[in-house]
């Protein structure tokens, strides 16, 4: 069977804003976990991703977990595990990288160029990967993403 694409499937969809408020129960930053951010139906390709933003300050015991931006088979295909320490991740940061928080002013935000294929195809959940030690507080802000559907059913959630 062949699928037919209309037009209209090739215009830019804005994914929703998601709150993802961590409390270190399982999903929710236990270590060991994931945290969907966004469920993927079909194909889509993502074009541009603003960083996370810090609302509340992450705590994780011991001040040693991890937190990775990925996809459920490439944990850290956004961006890869910083850990979530003692000032890092404060209220009003932006998560930019492995060893990256910026402060409220926004200097170096280091997002992918708006473009049409910074990053590769995708049909696997978006997630953040928690490690080593649980992340038992905390919120960060996705204020939603750029993608493309590629298939009909292509969407995120």
């Amino acid at each position: 069977m062949v699928e037919i694409i209309r037009a209209g499937y090739d215009q830019l969809v804005r994914a929703p804003r998601k709150t993802i408020a961590f409390t270190g129960a399982a999903n929710l930053g236990q270590a060991g976990t994931a945290v969907t951010v966004w469920t993927i139906t079909g194909r889509v390709q993502v074009l541009n991703f603003p960083s996370p933003f810090v609302t509340e300050a992450l705590v994780s015991t011991l001040n040693t977990g991890t937190i990775s931006l990925g996809l459920t088979n490439v944990v850290a295909g956004f961006l890869q595990a910083a850990t979530v320490g003692s000032g890092t991740f404060a209220i009003n940061d932006w998560w930019v990288g492995a060893s990256d928080v910026t402060p409220s002013d926004g200097r170096d935000i280091a997002q992918a160029p708006f473009n049409f294929n910074p990053y590769p195809p995708i049909s696997e959940n978006i997630i953040i990967d928690c490690s080593t030690q649980d992340i038992t507080d905390g919120t960060l802000v996705f204020d939603g993403l750029w993608y493309r559907p590629l298939t009909a059913d292509g969407a995120l959630t």
